[in-house]
């Protein structure tokens, strides 16, 4: 503030000078004048110096008045001023308090540099990261802080955004001080101020627990989570590019265990993972460097071996093999013989593919079965035979479909806190007239190799629909149906005009309908993928991944698509109360579920504990025979009139 006074001290004494000599000399003329006879020099002098002297202070008094004003004035206005300062003050101190509160809000480390890289402030979290204080760290570097070579790179980083003026975003290995290391995630942007750049601010945190689930779930797409070998996926990638090489010969053995059914059947499902187990750890011991083991499915095993030529050297490798597995094993203190039968084709004879080759393998094994088991069969093309067997099986499926033996189970899906019913999945079953009911283990994998899956499908999906529709005309309280879909079925051209014809008919609004999908469906043709996807969410439809965890894991597709859940494969919760691991991949697949906006549902909960353990990892939908079996149409629509039918259970 500029306080002035409207008058100089020099100003004031010239003009008092010269009004005092001008009235000075007319009042002595006017007293000589009248008085010359009567008054002496010496008077008239005494008289003009009175004068004066009253002059004098008349101006003084007159200048010290005026300026008295002026401070008075000065005063008032310092005062006003003085209190905008303090409430300016007090609000940069609010605004201050408030943006360091917000700072320390955040879960992770933050903070502000200027040009020179020196901290101008930081986080709680920051603090509690380095062990040193606030008012310690203000002022310091990154070199004062982190590993030399880190903080040679953290300084480049921040001249490379000073410069750009862009974000930086990255993730790197990091080494603190103390030798530990750590994934970080790093976020820095520029600090402007009047359109100059004036620092950095940036945000870091660890995300080596998100890094190790990812490298698990990649790990788990190549291979089998309970013993460790390679998978199917890997076995297709594997041999698919050693043929490409075309090798001078190469041989493809199927392994099947034998009795692997009543060991499930007769100890329970634990007894059969310590047999698949077993035979891993065997097939590991007894097969030689060059040969490669994946597991295919269930208690299907997969050998490809290189240089074994000539029926000597194929009895010799087979013989080594089967001596090792078949024998006697431990399990819970219960002995019993642990037995495979192989079935074994040859490249380039038996086939030219991949999935040829094991085909015929599995046709010679088939054969190896009927034979005795417990023994290896290579392939002959009299086993062509078999293909009767197909066709057979062709005639009584397409039958099955025209005559309605096919029917559908529901399985209810909870909510594990309150006990009410959020969903169903339509499950597939086959009332053989001879055999009775017949899972879909025993028809799907032979539809889906024949192409009849797209008829099951159509089915299913037809079913389904115009059950909902009876359940709303008897007015109860409807939830969506789940519906698997094949990727034969998905990629038909008319897959969404077929369904938009369907919910018109039926009229069932396509909210009450969700379609599952395999991530194996979500990995071709991403721009055909994208418009079928859009078009069915059009509808009203909801679109869920079924078996998350299990498939190829490029979790891009999730932020791409417009998926709306995860379905959690059971092989993740079984047993999830007692394996660490399988709780840090679950909570990690829950936690990327809940930041891309997703429902989750945990599959194949069977257990209180498992239950118990993975509401608390944050997913409380639940599905599995904790709380129901699949479930009759008549039995559903009984539990649809109850508000929370398995609140006792939860």
């Amino acid at each position: 503030m500029n306080v002035k006074l409207d008058s100089h001290p020099t100003s004031i004494s010239r003009y008092y000078l010269l009004v005092s000599c001008f009235l000075t000399v007319l009042v002595d003329t006017l007293v000589y004048y009248f008085f010359h006879n009567e008054i002496s020099v010496l008077n008239l002098v005494i008289y003009s110096l009175f004068f004066n002297l009253l002059l004098v202070v008349y101006f003084n008094v007159k200048s010290l008045n005026s300026t008295i004003t002026q401070l008075h004035n000065s005063k008032v206005q310092l005062e006003r001023a003085n209190r905008r300062l303090h409430i300016d003050v007090a609000a940069l101190s609010d605004q201050t308090q408030k943006y360091q509160t917000l700072l320390n809000s955040l879960p992770d480390l933050a903070w502000v540099k200027d040009t020179k890289g020196r901290f101008l402030t930081v986080n709680a979290q920051f603090e509690n990261a380095f062990g040193i204080n606030y008012e310690t760290l203000i002022g310091k570097t990154d070199f004062d802080l982190s590993h030399p070579a880190d903080a040679k790179q953290y300084r480049q980083d921040d001249l490379q955004v000073m410069e750009t003026g862009q974000q930086l975003r990255q993730e790197f290995f990091a080494t603190a001080v103390d030798g530990s290391q750590s994934w970080i995630e790093l976020i820095k942007v520029p600090v402007v101020k009047a359109g100059k750049v004036v620092g950095t601010a940036g945000t870091a945190r660890d995300i080596s627990e998100r890094k190790r689930a990812q490298e698990k779930l990649a790990h788990l797409a190549h291979f089998d989570s309970l013993t460790g070998l390679a998978n199917r996926y890997s076995l297709e990638q594997d041999l698919t590019k050693l043929l490409a090489c075309e090798p001078s010969s190469l041989l493809v053995a199927f392994l099947d265990m034998d009795n692997f059914k009543l060991i499930n059947d007769s100890m329970g499902h634990a007894a059969g993972d310590q047999a698949l187990i077993a035979t891993a750890k065997r097939l590991r011991q007894s097969a030689p460097a060059d040969t490669q083991i994946y597991r295919l499915s269930g208690d299907e095993f997969v050998l490809v071996a290189q240089g074994v030529v000539g029926s000597e050297q194929i009895q010799r490798w087979s013989t080594a093999i089967m001596e090792s597995v078949c024998q006697r094993c431990e399990i819970d203190s219960f002995e019993f013989d642990l037995a495979v039968t192989m079935g074994i084709s040859l490249y380039p004879q038996h086939g030219m593919e991949c999935w040829e080759l094991v085909k015929n393998a599995d046709i010679a094994m088939y054969q190896a079965k009927l034979a005795g088991r417990k023994r290896y069969q290579l392939f002959s093309e009299q086993f062509a035979g078999l293909a009767l067997q197909q066709i057979s099986m062709d005639k009584r499926l397409r039958q099955a479909i025209e005559e309605k033996q096919l029917f559908l189970r529901y399985q209810p899906m909870v909510n594990g806190l309150n006990g009410t019913i959020l969903g169903m999945e339509a499950l597939i079953r086959w009332q053989d007239p001879e055999r009775g009911e017949i899972s879909p283990a025993g028809f799907i994998p032979f539809a889906e190799q024949s192409g009849l899956i797209s008829d099951i499908g159509k089915f299913v999906l037809e079913e389904a629909l115009a059950q909902q529709a009876q359940w709303l005309a008897l007015g109860l309280s409807c939830v969506p149906i789940s519906i698997n879909v094949s990727g034969l079925q998905f990629h038909q051209h008319d897959l969404v005009k077929d369904i938009a014809m369907r919910l018109g008919s039926s009229n069932v609004p396509g909210s009450l309908i969700e379609l599952e999908l395999t991530e194996s469906i979500l990995m071709k043709d991403e721009v055909k993928l994208y418009e079928t996807l859009s078009q069915l969410r059009q509808l009203g439809l909801s679109l869920s991944v079924d078996d998350f965890g299990t498939g190829y894991s490029n979790l891009a597709y999730l932020s791409r698509f417009p998926i709306s859940k995860l379905k959690i494969d059971r092989s993740f919760v079984d047993h999830i109360d007692q394996k660490p691991d399988q709780q840090i991949i679950t909570r990690a697949i829950i936690e990327l579920s809940k930041n891309l906006g997703l429902n989750v549902v945990a599959e194949g909960v069977e257990r209180k504990l498992e239950l118990e353990q993975v509401i608390s990892l944050g997913c409380t939908t639940i599905q599995g025979y904790y709380f129901a079996k699949p479930l009759l149409a008549e039995e559903v629509a009984e539990l649809l009139t109850q508000e929370a039918p398995y609140i006792n259970d939860c």
